[in-house]
Protein backbone atom coordinates (compact mmCIF):
# COMPACT_ATOMS: atom_id res chain seq x y z
CA UNK A 1 0.00 0.00 0.00
CA UNK A 2 2.52 2.35 0.87
CA UNK A 3 5.20 3.58 -1.77
CA UNK A 4 6.94 7.03 -0.14
CA UNK A 5 9.70 6.39 2.22
CA UNK A 6 9.22 2.20 2.55
CA UNK A 7 10.64 0.87 5.40
CA UNK A 8 12.08 -1.67 3.17
CA UNK A 9 14.62 0.55 1.97
CA UNK A 10 16.10 0.97 6.08
CA UNK A 11 16.79 -2.82 6.25
CA UNK A 12 18.24 -3.52 2.41
CA UNK A 13 20.06 -0.56 2.88
CA UNK A 14 22.00 -1.39 6.19
CA UNK A 15 21.23 -5.21 5.94
CA UNK A 16 18.55 -7.31 7.45
CA UNK A 17 20.87 -9.64 9.45
CA UNK A 18 23.12 -6.50 11.21
CA UNK A 19 20.55 -4.70 11.21
CA UNK A 20 18.14 -6.81 13.57
CA UNK A 21 21.32 -7.74 15.23
CA UNK A 22 22.35 -4.41 15.66
CA UNK A 23 18.40 -3.20 17.10
CA UNK A 24 18.91 -6.53 19.72
CA UNK A 25 21.96 -5.41 20.86
CA UNK A 26 20.86 -2.21 22.48
CA UNK A 27 19.05 -4.29 24.98
CA UNK A 28 20.69 -5.76 28.12
CA UNK A 29 18.61 -8.79 28.20
CA UNK A 30 19.93 -10.63 25.08
CA UNK A 31 23.30 -12.67 25.44
CA UNK A 32 26.87 -12.02 23.49
CA UNK A 33 26.04 -15.79 22.30
CA UNK A 34 22.64 -14.89 21.46
CA UNK A 35 23.45 -11.73 19.73
CA UNK A 36 26.21 -13.83 17.93
CA UNK A 37 23.82 -16.48 16.65
CA UNK A 38 21.64 -13.77 15.35
CA UNK A 39 24.35 -12.21 13.17
CA UNK A 40 24.23 -16.04 10.90
CA UNK A 41 20.85 -14.91 10.60
CA UNK A 42 18.70 -17.33 13.17
CA UNK A 43 15.82 -16.02 13.69
CA UNK A 44 14.98 -15.38 17.35
CA UNK A 45 13.64 -17.58 19.50
CA UNK A 46 10.40 -16.91 21.01
CA UNK A 47 12.33 -16.41 24.44
CA UNK A 48 14.33 -14.03 22.96
CA UNK A 49 11.73 -11.95 21.37
CA UNK A 50 9.58 -12.23 24.68
CA UNK A 51 12.34 -10.85 26.74
CA UNK A 52 12.99 -7.89 24.09
CA UNK A 53 9.11 -6.87 24.07
CA UNK A 54 9.33 -6.85 28.32
CA UNK A 55 12.48 -4.43 28.17
CA UNK A 56 10.43 -1.95 25.84
CA UNK A 57 6.96 -2.15 27.77
CA UNK A 58 8.75 -1.78 31.12
CA UNK A 59 10.18 1.87 29.28
CA UNK A 60 7.16 2.60 27.14
CA UNK A 61 4.02 1.02 27.97
CA UNK A 62 1.97 2.68 25.97
CA UNK A 63 3.21 1.39 22.93
CA UNK A 64 1.12 -1.77 23.65
CA UNK A 65 2.40 -5.52 22.58
CA UNK A 66 1.46 -5.34 19.33
CA UNK A 67 3.25 -2.83 17.97
CA UNK A 68 6.19 -3.79 19.83
CA UNK A 69 6.17 -6.71 18.17
CA UNK A 70 5.51 -5.63 15.06
CA UNK A 71 7.84 -3.29 14.87
CA UNK A 72 10.87 -5.62 15.87
CA UNK A 73 9.94 -7.88 12.66
CA UNK A 74 10.36 -4.60 10.85
CA UNK A 75 6.92 -4.98 9.39
CA UNK A 76 5.11 -2.30 11.17
CA UNK A 77 4.45 1.40 10.29
CA UNK A 78 7.03 4.53 10.99
CA UNK A 79 5.48 5.22 13.85
CA UNK A 80 5.90 2.25 15.38
CA UNK A 81 9.19 2.16 14.30
CA UNK A 82 9.90 5.21 16.11
CA UNK A 83 8.26 4.95 19.02
CA UNK A 84 10.31 1.82 19.56
CA UNK A 85 13.73 3.15 19.11
CA UNK A 86 12.57 6.01 21.35
CA UNK A 87 11.85 3.69 24.00
CA UNK A 88 15.48 1.79 23.63
CA UNK A 89 16.94 5.41 23.68
CA UNK A 90 15.31 6.67 27.42
CA UNK A 91 16.16 9.55 28.14
CA UNK A 92 19.35 9.49 25.48
CA UNK A 93 17.14 10.39 22.47
CA UNK A 94 18.25 13.48 20.80
CA UNK A 95 15.35 16.12 21.26
CA UNK A 96 16.31 17.41 17.67
CA UNK A 97 15.15 14.15 16.10
CA UNK A 98 11.87 14.89 16.87
CA UNK A 99 11.88 17.28 13.54
CA UNK A 100 12.61 14.66 11.73
CA UNK A 101 10.65 12.04 13.47
CA UNK A 102 7.22 14.60 12.64
CA UNK A 103 8.32 15.46 9.13
CA UNK A 104 8.75 11.14 8.35
CA UNK A 105 4.79 10.95 10.37
CA UNK A 106 3.41 13.65 9.03
CA UNK A 107 4.35 11.98 5.03
CA UNK A 108 2.90 8.19 6.59
CA UNK A 109 -0.53 9.84 8.07
CA UNK A 110 -1.28 11.41 4.71
CA UNK A 111 -0.50 8.40 2.65
CA UNK A 112 -2.69 6.50 5.29
CA UNK A 113 -5.53 8.76 5.00
CA UNK A 114 -5.36 8.74 1.28
CA UNK A 115 -5.86 5.53 1.16
CA UNK A 116 -8.23 4.76 3.57
CA UNK A 117 -10.24 7.66 1.85
CA UNK A 118 -10.00 5.52 -1.36
CA UNK A 119 -11.00 2.40 0.46
CA UNK A 120 -14.25 3.99 1.48
CA UNK A 121 -14.65 5.11 -1.82
CA UNK A 122 -14.20 9.12 -1.27
CA UNK A 123 -13.44 9.89 -5.09
CA UNK A 124 -10.74 12.97 -3.69
CA UNK A 125 -8.84 10.54 -1.90
CA UNK A 126 -5.40 11.51 -3.50
CA UNK A 127 -6.15 15.06 -2.37
CA UNK A 128 -5.11 13.54 1.42
CA UNK A 129 -1.70 13.51 0.18
CA UNK A 130 -1.53 16.95 -0.11
CA UNK A 131 -1.08 16.90 3.64
CA UNK A 132 2.30 15.32 3.84
CA UNK A 133 4.19 18.48 3.93
CA UNK A 134 6.44 17.22 0.88
CA UNK A 135 6.66 20.47 -1.45
CA UNK A 136 5.27 19.81 -4.95
CA UNK A 137 8.59 19.40 -6.32
CA UNK A 138 8.38 16.29 -4.65
CA UNK A 139 4.90 15.14 -5.55
CA UNK A 140 3.81 17.39 -7.57
CA UNK A 141 -0.07 18.06 -8.73
CA UNK A 142 0.13 16.36 -11.93
CA UNK A 143 1.50 13.42 -10.54
CA UNK A 144 -1.39 13.19 -8.31
CA UNK A 145 -4.26 13.59 -11.16
CA UNK A 146 -1.91 10.82 -12.92
CA UNK A 147 -2.27 8.40 -9.94
CA UNK A 148 -5.95 9.11 -9.87
CA UNK A 149 -6.68 8.05 -13.43
CA UNK A 150 -4.58 5.07 -12.93
CA UNK A 151 -6.44 4.04 -9.86
CA UNK A 152 -9.27 3.29 -11.63
CA UNK A 153 -7.93 1.13 -14.42
CA UNK A 154 -7.70 -2.43 -14.18
CA UNK A 155 -6.58 -4.62 -11.15
CA UNK A 156 -3.60 -6.69 -11.24
CA UNK A 157 -3.63 -10.50 -10.19
CA UNK A 158 -2.40 -9.67 -6.96
CA UNK A 159 -5.32 -7.16 -6.65
CA UNK A 160 -3.68 -3.93 -6.83
CA UNK A 161 -4.20 -1.11 -8.79
CA UNK A 162 -1.85 0.24 -11.31
CA UNK A 163 -0.05 2.94 -10.18
CA UNK A 164 2.05 4.90 -12.55
CA UNK A 165 5.71 4.65 -13.17
CA UNK A 166 6.57 8.34 -12.08
CA UNK A 167 5.64 6.87 -8.42
CA UNK A 168 9.70 5.60 -8.32
CA UNK A 169 10.83 9.02 -9.35
CA UNK A 170 8.48 10.49 -6.69
CA UNK A 171 9.74 7.70 -4.08
CA UNK A 172 13.23 8.83 -4.94
CA UNK A 173 12.68 12.36 -4.11
CA UNK A 174 10.73 11.72 -1.00
CA UNK A 175 13.45 9.59 0.66
CA UNK A 176 16.26 12.09 -0.29
CA UNK A 177 13.52 14.90 1.55
CA UNK A 178 13.65 12.86 4.71
CA UNK A 179 17.34 12.00 4.32
CA UNK A 180 17.75 15.22 4.92
CA UNK A 181 15.04 16.13 7.12
CA UNK A 182 17.00 12.99 9.16
CA UNK A 183 20.87 14.95 8.66
CA UNK A 184 19.47 18.35 9.87
CA UNK A 185 18.22 16.32 13.04
CA UNK A 186 21.40 14.81 13.56
CA UNK A 187 24.18 17.89 12.81
CA UNK A 188 22.04 19.54 15.78
CA UNK A 189 21.88 16.79 18.25
CA UNK A 190 24.45 15.23 21.02
CA UNK A 191 25.53 12.79 19.13
CA UNK A 192 28.12 14.73 16.67
CA UNK A 193 30.70 17.50 17.46
CA UNK A 194 29.56 20.67 17.32
CA UNK A 195 31.65 21.84 14.34
CA UNK A 196 29.60 19.43 12.24
CA UNK A 197 27.84 20.80 8.98
CA UNK A 198 25.70 19.60 6.41
CA UNK A 199 27.39 16.88 4.79
CA UNK A 200 25.29 14.34 2.68
CA UNK A 201 25.38 16.44 -0.38
CA UNK A 202 28.91 15.15 -0.49
CA UNK A 203 28.14 11.12 -1.14
CA UNK A 204 25.67 12.14 -3.77
CA UNK A 205 26.50 10.18 -6.90
CA UNK A 206 28.12 12.68 -9.74
CA UNK A 207 30.28 12.52 -12.14
CA UNK A 208 33.87 12.73 -12.45
CA UNK A 209 35.54 13.08 -16.01
CA UNK A 210 32.45 11.77 -17.52
CA UNK A 211 32.62 8.77 -15.09
CA UNK A 212 29.84 7.93 -12.34
CA UNK A 213 30.80 8.15 -9.01
CA UNK A 214 29.30 5.95 -6.37
CA UNK A 215 28.30 6.91 -3.04
CA UNK A 216 30.36 4.35 -1.60
CA UNK A 217 33.56 4.83 -3.94
CA UNK A 218 33.14 8.69 -2.52
CA UNK A 219 32.90 7.24 1.05
CA UNK A 220 36.00 5.16 0.85
CA UNK A 221 37.91 8.45 -1.49
CA UNK A 222 36.88 10.40 1.28
CA UNK A 223 38.35 7.88 4.19
CA UNK A 224 41.62 7.33 2.34
CA UNK A 225 42.02 11.75 1.87
CA UNK A 226 41.46 11.60 5.55
CA UNK A 227 44.00 8.85 6.35
CA UNK A 228 46.93 10.78 3.45
CA UNK A 229 46.27 7.28 1.44
CA UNK A 230 47.09 8.02 -2.32
CA UNK A 231 46.54 4.59 -3.81
CA UNK A 232 44.34 1.87 -3.50
CA UNK A 233 46.76 -0.80 -2.74
CA UNK A 234 48.80 1.03 -0.15
CA UNK A 235 45.17 1.10 1.20
CA UNK A 236 44.75 -2.61 1.22
CA UNK A 237 48.13 -3.04 2.45
CA UNK A 238 47.13 -1.17 5.72
CA UNK A 239 43.90 -2.53 6.37
CA UNK A 240 43.86 -5.82 8.65
CA UNK A 241 43.14 -9.07 6.73
CA UNK A 242 39.61 -9.43 5.44
CA UNK A 243 39.06 -13.01 5.11
CA UNK A 244 42.95 -14.43 6.49
CA UNK A 245 45.31 -14.41 9.11
CA UNK A 246 47.30 -11.18 8.29
CA UNK A 247 50.19 -13.28 7.75
CA UNK A 248 48.60 -15.13 4.55
CA UNK A 249 46.67 -12.18 3.16
CA UNK A 250 46.57 -11.23 -0.21
CA UNK A 251 47.02 -7.94 -1.39
CA UNK A 252 45.91 -7.56 -4.61
CA UNK A 253 42.63 -9.50 -3.98
CA UNK A 254 41.93 -7.52 -0.99
CA UNK A 255 42.32 -4.57 -3.50
CA UNK A 256 40.26 -6.23 -5.61
CA UNK A 257 37.76 -6.70 -2.69
CA UNK A 258 37.97 -2.93 -1.75
CA UNK A 259 37.37 -2.26 -5.42
CA UNK A 260 34.03 -3.84 -5.59
CA UNK A 261 32.92 -2.32 -2.13
CA UNK A 262 33.77 1.14 -3.85
CA UNK A 263 31.76 0.17 -7.28
CA UNK A 264 28.76 -0.69 -5.00
CA UNK A 265 28.18 -3.70 -6.26
CA UNK A 266 28.83 -5.51 -2.51
CA UNK A 267 29.04 -3.79 0.57
CA UNK A 268 31.37 -4.07 3.38
CA UNK A 269 29.95 -5.23 7.35
CA UNK A 270 29.05 -2.63 9.94
CA UNK A 271 31.99 -4.87 11.25
CA UNK A 272 34.76 -4.78 9.28
CA UNK A 273 34.01 -0.44 9.27
CA UNK A 274 34.38 -0.90 13.09
CA UNK A 275 37.63 -2.72 11.89
CA UNK A 276 38.78 0.33 9.68
CA UNK A 277 37.80 2.54 12.51
CA UNK A 278 40.22 0.74 15.30
CA UNK A 279 42.79 0.38 12.74
CA UNK A 280 43.55 3.92 12.14
CA UNK A 281 44.06 7.03 14.49
CA UNK A 282 42.15 9.78 13.83
CA UNK A 283 39.41 7.53 13.01
CA UNK A 284 36.16 8.03 15.26
CA UNK A 285 32.30 6.49 15.85
CA UNK A 286 31.83 9.38 13.10
CA UNK A 287 32.77 6.82 10.11
CA UNK A 288 29.52 4.83 11.21
CA UNK A 289 27.43 7.89 10.20
CA UNK A 290 29.07 8.41 6.93
CA UNK A 291 28.95 4.81 6.29
CA UNK A 292 25.16 4.54 6.55
CA UNK A 293 24.59 7.55 4.68
CA UNK A 294 26.68 6.27 1.70
CA UNK A 295 25.14 3.05 2.00
CA UNK A 296 21.84 3.95 1.90
CA UNK A 297 22.42 6.28 -0.84
CA UNK A 298 24.03 3.72 -3.09
CA UNK A 299 20.99 0.96 -2.39
CA UNK A 300 18.70 3.73 -3.75
CA UNK A 301 20.96 4.15 -6.50
CA UNK A 302 21.26 1.07 -7.64
CA UNK A 303 18.10 0.05 -7.39
CA UNK A 304 17.44 3.06 -9.35
CA UNK A 305 19.63 2.30 -12.26
CA UNK A 306 17.00 -1.05 -12.63
CA UNK A 307 14.56 1.75 -13.88
CA UNK A 308 16.46 2.86 -16.61
CA UNK A 309 14.66 4.13 -19.26
CA UNK A 310 11.73 3.27 -18.16
CA UNK A 311 11.13 6.25 -15.51
CA UNK A 312 14.70 7.87 -15.61
CA UNK A 313 15.63 8.46 -19.37
CA UNK A 314 18.90 7.87 -18.74
CA UNK A 315 21.72 7.69 -15.90
CA UNK A 316 22.95 11.32 -15.85
CA UNK A 317 19.33 12.46 -15.51
CA UNK A 318 19.01 10.25 -12.69
CA UNK A 319 21.93 11.24 -11.18
CA UNK A 320 20.64 15.20 -11.56
CA UNK A 321 17.72 14.04 -9.44
CA UNK A 322 20.26 12.77 -6.45
CA UNK A 323 21.69 15.98 -6.44
CA UNK A 324 18.78 18.01 -5.88
CA UNK A 325 19.38 16.69 -2.11
CA UNK A 326 20.89 20.61 -0.98
CA UNK A 327 17.75 22.06 -2.08
CA UNK A 328 16.30 19.66 0.51
CA UNK A 329 18.75 20.80 3.08
CA UNK A 330 18.08 24.43 2.71
CA UNK A 331 14.49 23.72 3.28
CA UNK A 332 14.87 21.78 6.35
CA UNK A 333 17.71 23.93 7.72
CA UNK A 334 14.46 26.68 7.58
CA UNK A 335 12.35 24.25 8.82
CA UNK A 336 14.71 23.05 11.84
CA UNK A 337 14.93 26.71 12.89
CA UNK A 338 10.95 26.95 12.95
CA UNK A 339 10.85 24.04 14.72
CA UNK A 340 12.70 25.20 17.74
CA UNK A 341 11.37 28.19 18.04
CA UNK A 342 8.48 26.91 18.55
CA UNK A 343 9.34 24.38 21.22
CA UNK A 344 11.13 27.19 23.28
Amino acid sequence: MCFLIQIEYITLAVGSVEFKSFCYGLFPSVPKRTLRSLTTGSPPRRKTTDALVSDILRLAPDLGEEVVRSALQFKGSWKDIIGVYKAGCGESFPKSFGYAAEVILQIENAQFDAFTAKAKGDARWVDQFKRSGLPVEVIPDHYLEKLARFATLRKTKANEHFIPVESFKVCLRAWLYVLAALEVSLIHSSLVSPNICAWVHRRMPYYRAKELVDPMRKFFEDIMERLGINTLTEFAKQLPSLTTSQSDRDIQSQRRQIARWMSGNSLPSWEYIGVIRDRFHGVDDWIFIMYGAARLLQVLLNDCKLQIPAVFSDEEILVEVFQEYTVWQECHKIGFAKWSVARG
